[in-house]
C-alpha cells in the first residue's frame, strides 16, 4: 500500500474536517448553478475530485468533511433533511470507496506510471457508479425523480461525478513543491505556450458560431496544445491547464459562445463533457509516459555509470576491437599489461599482440564463429600468469562481420611490450 501523503499544513483534524467541508459546499454550489436534469443533478460537479484528493492526501479519516460539505449543499436548493441526508451519504460511500481502491493498489499520487492513470480511472468510475446509485435512488424513493428518468438521470450523475474527479483531483494531487520549481525553470515555454494558447481559446470558446453548422472539429486545435504542455510541464502542468482550459470552456459556453453552445442544452453539455474528458485523459496519460521515459533514462544512465566504473576500475585487462582486430576501446589495465601508451596501442590491433603459436588456435576459433556465431571460449596462459577469466559471447549470425568481439587480457604488471612477452589470453 502507497503511504498517504501528510497534509502540507499542520491543521488539527476538525480544522482539516471544516477545510474539507467548506470546499465541497462551495463548489458543489457553484456546480448547481448549471443543473442538467431538476436542482439536484449536474454535468460537472468538482467536489468529488476535491473529496478523492484530500482523503488521498490528508487521510480517509476526513470524511465527515465529506458529508458535511455534501449535506450542506443539498440544503441549499431546497431538499428536506432526509433527502440531503441520503445524497450525503451517497456522495461520501463513493470516494472513500475510489480511495480505498487507490490505496490498496499501489497508486502514486504523482501519477507518474500508466498504471496509475489507469487505476486513478478505474477506481473513480467505480466510486462514481456508488455515488450515482445513491443519489439517484435518493431522488425516486422521495419523490423528486419519475421512473422514466431513472436512466439518464443515473448516466449524468455518474459523468458530472466522474469528469469533476478527472478535473479537480490531478492537479492537487500532483502540485508539489518539485512541480512547481519545474514550472518556475520553464517559465519562458510557458509564456510561449500562453501566446500559442490565447488565440486558439478565443477561437474555439469565444467565437460566435450560433449561425454555423459542423464547427465542432474545431475543438481539435486545442489539442497540439494540450500534447505540448503535457510533454513539457509534466503531471502537474497538465492537470492544471486542462482544468484552467476546461473552466474557460464552461463559463464561455454557459454565456452562449463558443462551439459548444447549441440550442440543445442537453446535447452542449454533453459535448462539452466530452471534449473535457478526452484533454484531461490524454494530458495525463501522456504526462505518463514521459515519467516513465525519463525514469528508464535515468536507469539506464546509472547502469551505464555502474558498468562504465566496473570496465575502468577492473584489475583484468578489457579491451574491445571489431573483426579486423583493430582497437575500439580498451581499459587502463589492458593498457598497462601491454605497456604501450594510449596513441600507440591505438595505431595496432589485435593481431600484432598475439603470438605466432596461437595461430591455429584463432582460426579455429574464426571458423567457429562464421560457423556457429560463437566465438570461443578458450584460454592462452603464458607460463608466469596464475590469473584468468573464461568469457563467452555469441555473435549474431546476420551482423556477425561487423560486431565487435571482446577480449579479456590478464598478465603480471611489469611485463613488457606484448610482441616479446606472452600474454595470458582469455578469448570470446
Amino acid at each position: 500500500m502507497h503511504p498517504q501523503l501528510a497534509p502540507p499544513t499542520r491543521l488539527p483534524w476538525i480544522a482539516q474536517v471544516l477545510l474539507l467541508g467548506w470546499l465541497y459546499f462551495f463548489t458543489g454550489w457553484l456546480g448547481l448553478r448549471i443543473p442538467s436534469i431538476g436542482s439536484h443533478i449536474t454535468l460537472i460537479w468538482l467536489p468529488t475530485g476535491i473529496a478523492i484528493a484530500v482523503l488521498l492526501r490528508w487521510g480517509r479519516r476526513n470524511w465527515p468533511g465529506v458529508f458535511l460539505g455534501a449535506l450542506l449543499v443539498n440544503l441549499s436548493v431546497d431538499a428536506h433533511l432526509g433527502l440531503a441526508a441520503s445524497i450525503a451519504i451517497g456522495n461520501t460511500l463513493g470516494p472513500l470507496l475510489a480511495v480505498l481502491c487507490l490505496s490498496r493498489g499501489g497508486f502514486r499520487p504523482a501519477m507518474d506510471r500508466q498504471r496509475d492513470v489507469g487505476s486513478f480511472i478505474a477506481a473513480s468510475a467505480i466510486g462514481m457508479a456508488i455515488t450515482s446509485c445513491c443519489g439517484v435512488a435518493s431522488l425516486y424513493f422521495w419523490g423528486r425523480l419519475p421512473i422514466t428518468e431513472l436512466q439518464t438521470s443515473w448516466l449524468t450523475w455518474w459523468m458530472g461525478d466522474i469528469i469533476g474527479v478527472f478535473l479537480a483531483a490531478p492537479p492537487l494531487l500532483t502540485l508539489e513543491r518539485s512541480s512547481l520549481s519545474h514550472l518556475t525553470k520553464e517559465r519562458r515555454t510557458l509564456a510561449y505556450w500562453i501566446l500559442a494558447a490565447c488565440p486558439v481559446a478565443w477561437l474555439a470558446f469565444f467565437q460566435d458560431y450560433s449561425q454555423s453548422e459542423h464547427v465542432f472539429p474545431l475543438a481539435f486545435l486545442t489539442l497540439p496544445l494540450f500534447t505540448w504542455a503535457a510533454m513539457r510541464f509534466g503531471n502537474a502542468g497538465a492537470s492544471l491547464i486542462g482544468l484552467t482550459f476546461s473552466l474557460i470552456a464552461i463559463w464561455a459556453t454557459a454565456a452562449g459562445h463558443g462551439i459548444f453552445h447549441s440550442k440543445d442544452t442537453h446535447t452542449s453539455l454533453f459535448l462539452l463533457w466530452s471534449y473535457m474528458a478526452t484533454i484531461t485523459l490524454t494530458g495525463l496519460m501522456i504526462s505518463a509516459m514521459q515519467a516513465e521515459r525519463r525514469q528508464t533514462e535515468i536507469t539506464l544512465r546509472e547502469s551505464e555509470e555502474k558498468l562504465r566504473a566496473l570496465y575502468e576500475l577492473s584489475p583484468l585487462g578489457i579491451a574491445l576491437n571489431d573483426m579486423s582486430g583493430r582497437f575500439i576501446e580498451f581499459n587502463e589495465a589492458f593498457r598497462r599489461i601491454c605497456g604501450y601508451s594510449a596513441e600507440a596501442l591505438k595505431q595496432l590491433d589485435y593481431w600484432k599482440l598475439t603470438p605466432k603459436k596461437y595461430s591455429q588456435d584463432e582460426a579455429r576459433q574464426l571458423e567457429s564463429l562464421e560457423r556457429t556465431g560463437c566465438y570461443g571460449p578458450y584460454e592462452r596462459l603464458c607460463p608466469n600468469s596464475v590469473l584468468g577469466a573464461m568469457l563467452n559471447t555469441v555473435a549474431d549470425r546476420e551482423s556477425r562481420h561487423g560486431c565487435p568481439e571482446f577480449s579479456a587480457f590478464s598478465c603480471p604488471t611489469g611485463s613488457a611490450h606484448a610482441q616479446t612477452e606472452e600474454l595470458a589470453v582469455f578469448c570470446a
